[in-house]
C-alpha cells in the first residue's frame, strides 16, 4: 500500500470496503485490473457494477405535534412519479432525541434518487426546494409547519444494482484481488444488494478476517459473501441471557479485548391497541406524554386499526 507521503506498507492481508471499480483503479502495478472496472470485453460488458446515487436531504421541523398520521410511523414510500423522492423517514418516531431539541421538535430524513434514467434539479437549492413542495403536496409536512433547518448530501454510491452479469463481473474481480492478498468487501466492496445492509456489512468484515487467519468457520468460507440466499434465511435469535464469562471460557478463539462480552440490555415493551385511527390520535398524544414521563427508557408501539 502506497501512502500519501510516498511510503509503501506491506501486507499479507487487505481488507478494502472502498467502491470495487475504484479499488480496482487504483492498481498501478497491476493494469489489468482496471479493465474489470470498465467492462472492455465486448458490448454485452460495456456497463459495468452498476449503481445507484442517492440525495438525503434532513428537514428539522419545531413543535412537539407531528402530523397525527405520522404516530408512530417509521417511513413511508413514494412510488408516485410526481414526488421527487421515493422514501421518507420519521427519525424522530426512532428517538425524540434525533433532534437538537428533544420533545420541542421533529425530524425527517428523505432519500432522493439520481441516475441518467432520473434526473434531480442541478442546484442544492433546487433539490431543497422539490423535497419541500413534495413533503407538503404529500402531507408529511403542514403548510403551516415551522422549519427549524434544511440539510443535504449527495452519495454517488447510494445502492449497487443487481443486473444479470453482476456475479460473474464480482467473482471475477474478487478472484483478480484475492490473487494479490487483498479482500474488497462491504456494501460497495462486495457489490451485492441483498446482503448490503449494515449487519451484512458487518458480517462481511467478520467473515473477510475469520477467512485471512483461519480460512474460514463453521459456516463456509466466508458464507455472507459466497453464499448470500443461505445467510438471509438463518434463523438468528438473540439470547439475552447469555453467561459472558462462561462464553469467554468457552470460546474457541481467545479474543484480545479486556473485558468481557456484555449482555444487551433489554427494554420493557407496553403495546398500546386503539379502535379508530382517527379517534385515536388524541388518545396516541396522551401516550406519549405518559411513556416520555417513565422513570427508565420503555420501548412503546401504538397499534391503530379502523375495521
Amino acid at each position: 500500500v502506497v501512502l500519501e507521503d510516498g511510503s509503501r506498507v506491506p501486507f499479507d492481508g487487505l481488507l478494502s470496503t472502498m467502491p470495487i471499480p475504484a479499488l480496482l483503479r487504483m492498481t498501478p502495478d497491476h493494469p489489468e485490473l482496471a479493465e474489470l472496472a470498465e467492462g472492455n470485453n465486448g458490448a454485452a460488458d460495456h456497463s459495468r457494477f452498476k449503481h445507484q446515487t442517492v440525495n438525503l436531504v434532513g428537514v428539522g421541523i419545531n413543535g412537539i405535534q407531528l402530523p397525527a398520521e405520522l404516530n408512530g410511523v417509521h417511513w413511508v414510500y413514494f412510488p408516485e412519479k410526481e414526488y421527487i423522492f421515493y422514501r421518507v423517514t420519521v427519525l424522530s418516531n426512532f428517538s425524540p432525541k434525533m433532534v437538537a431539541n428533544p420533545y420541542k421538535q421533529w425530524s425527517l430524513l428523505i432519500e432522493v434518487s439520481e441516475s441518467k434514467h432520473r434526473v434531480v434539479p442541478s442546484t442544492r437549492k433546487g433539490l431543497r426546494d422539490a423535497v419541500i413542495d413534495g413533503l407538503y403536496r404529500s402531507g408529511m409536512l403542514p403548510r403551516n409547519a415551522s422549519i427549524a433547518s434544511v440539510w443535504d448530501i449527495r452519495l454517488e454510491y447510494g445502492y449497487p444494482v443487481p443486473y444479470v452479469e453482476r456475479n460473474m463481473h464480482v467473482h471475477a474481480a474478487d478472484k483478480a484481488l484475492r490473487d494479490l492478498g487483498i479482500w474488497s468487501r462491504g456494501r460497495f466492496g462486495s457489490w451485492k444488494y441483498e446482503v448490503g445492509n449494515q449487519d451484512h456489512s458487518c458480517m462481511l468484515g467478520y467473515d473477510a478476517i475469520d477467512s485471512m487467519l483461519f480460512g474460514g468457520n463453521d459456516q463456509g468460507r466466508e458464507a455472507t459473501f459466497n453464499l448470500p440466499n443461505k445467510v438471509n434465511n438463518m434463523l438468528r435469535k438473540y439470547d439475552y441471557n447469555f453467561d459472558p464469562e462462561r462464553l469467554s471460557r468457552e470460546a474457541g478463539r481467545k479474543h484480545t479485548f479486556g473485558a468481557p462480552p456484555r449482555r444487551l440490555h433489554q427494554l420493557p415493551q407496553w403495546d398500546w391497541v386503539s379502535y379508530h385511527c382517527k379517534d385515536a390520535d388524541p388518545w396516541v398524544d396522551r401516550v406519549r406524554e405518559v411513556m416520555v414521563s417513565q422513570p427508565k427508557d420503555t420501548k412503546w408501539l401504538p397499534h391503530r386499526y379502523e375495521v
